[in-house]
């Protein structure tokens, strides 16, 4: 799971990256709206083709010029990263999963 700040483009997120491991993702999508139901918003799934790492990631627009602002996108992040960490692995033992790739 990783957290982002990207003053750049102003977007906040949180996501768990999932390297060399389609077999992984393509488990979790099988259980995308329970999971998406459990983090009570919709995530953008990203399996990535032709790379080795997919995401499934939730991000929100964020002014980082508004200090005022600041305490209200920590607590963002901080309740995504809970239920981040409440949700994946409930998904991630539900049974035998195929060996990574080795490309």
């Amino acid at each position: 799971m990783s957290l982002t700040i990207n003053s750049v483009k102003s977007v906040i997120g949180c996501e768990v990256y999932i390297y060399n491991n389609k077999a992984l993702y393509a488990q979790l999508l099988t259980h995308k709206e329970e999971i998406e139901g459990e983090l009570g918003e919709q995530a953008k799934w990203m399996e990535l083709p032709g790379k080795k790492a997919s995401r499934i990631k939730v991000s929100k627009m964020a002014d980082f010029n508004d200090k005022g602002k600041w305490m209200e996108q920590f607590s963002w992040l901080l309740k995504e990263a809970e239920n981040f960490h409440q949700t994946f692995p409930k998904y991630l033992k539900l049974g035998p999963l195929q060996p990574a790739e080795t490309n």
